[in-house]
Formats: C-alpha cells, structure tokens, sequence
C-alpha cells in the first residue's frame, strides 16, 4: 500500500517490538512506548507530536496518513 501513495515531508518508520523499538526510540523518540496491538502489524500516524490511534487495519492506516 505504501509504494502506491506519494507522501512528502513524511517519514515511514517500521520496527519491531523489544530491542529494535528502544534502539529506534533514541534517534526517533515519538517511537517509545509503541507495540503491537494483539500481535499484529500495528500502525501509529504521529503529526507535531501527536499520534492517531493505532490501527492494525490498511485502509485505515491509508486514511491515517492521508489526512491534511
């Protein structure tokens, strides 16, 4: 889904939960404290500082990141 959509000044972050997520938490500190939702892919659209609500659904995740 991510390749099909043109999205400037945004920045796509994908890791995985335990290590990984405290790694990433110190360069992208918006990361910390994020997991999985039942396990399962889970997306967190973040803007200024403050996150949506995390999905674990595309379409979802699509209308997320496509908001103005």
């Amino acid at each position: 889904a991510m390749n099909k959509n043109y999205l400037p000044n945004r920045v796509l972050s994908v890791v995985s939960e335990g290590a990984d997520i405290k790694a990433q938490s110190k360069i992208i500190s918006i990361a910390e404290g994020k997991v999985a939702i039942r396990k399962k892919t889970t997306a967190y659209v973040c803007t200024m500082g403050k996150c949506e609500l995390p999905t674990t659904d595309v379409a979802k995740f699509i209308q997320q990141l496509n908001k103005k």
